[in-house]
């Protein structure tokens, strides 16, 4: 007979196979905004799998202006909501909102409140597979005259974004969750940077959805849960 601990780690645990649905949880740019006609990378993705033969449902779950802690409040609910199987991979990509800092410097967001709710998602979604991807570069100056003109607005900044991107990353890391650091991987690529200049400064045209998506699809945490036909 199962233990009491024993029952609650198996209900903890994800279950194992292709899953039946994706859950894509995050900000604006997870929504796809600047690229209404082609939804984004989610979207991108979810056409990818079907391709290869895959038969998913996908739910982009993005809102523009979610912080942090405004996901971890949200997503057990709109999951809930949708969920129909008992094999979901939930991918939560976020992180820009959380580095706006106000015209006085002052952080919107600490990123210790950021870790707290990172560690609070990651928790209470452990039952799920979960990826995590952190927050893109932006160009500061094409934000201040798209965006900012007056500066009167809280804009998020290079510094802040790193900074939230590290506290993302050691949290996933001791959650034993897979991590995927963008903004390594974009600060010098000359397709994204081509890509916020076509918008403005922090959302990505359609060539940056690509390379996003591109990214995502090479990630081994990604590639081992859909191969590719041989």
């Amino acid at each position: 007979m199962s233990t009491a601990r024993e029952i609650s780690d198996m209900q903890a645990s994800p279950a194992a196979g292709t899953p039946d649905a994706i859950y894509f949880l995050g900000d604006s740019i997870t929504l796809g905004w600047r690229d209404e006609d082609l939804g984004g990378w989610p979207a991108r993705l979810m056409r990818r799998l079907a391709g290869q033969g895959y038969s998913i449902t996908g739910y982009n779950l993005g809102v523009r202006g979610d912080t942090s802690g405004e996901i971890a409040e949200r997503w057990e609910q709109e999951v809930g909501r949708r969920q129909r199987g008992s094999n979901s991979l939930l991918v939560f990509a976020f992180g820009v909102n959380d580095a706006k800092v106000a015209p006085d410097g002052t952080y919107l967001t600490p990123a210790s409140d950021t870790a707290s709710s990172v560690r609070r998602i990651l928790a209470a979604a452990r039952r799920h597979r979960v990826l995590l991807i952190g927050p893109a570069p932006v160009d500061e100056v094409l934000m201040q005259r798209h965006l900012n003109q007056e500066g009167l607005a809280a804009m998020p900044t290079a510094k802040a974004i790193d900074a939230i991107a590290r506290r993302m990353e050691s949290e996933a890391r001791s959650a034993g969750v897979p991590f995927l650091d963008l903004l390594d991987r974009l600060a010098a690529n000359a397709v994204w940077k081509r890509s916020l200049a076509d918008t403005d400064g922090l959302h990505p045209s359609r060539s940056g959805h690509d390379l996003v998506a591109d990214l995502i699809q090479e990630w081994p945490a990604w590639a081992e849960l859909f191969p590719r036909p041989r």
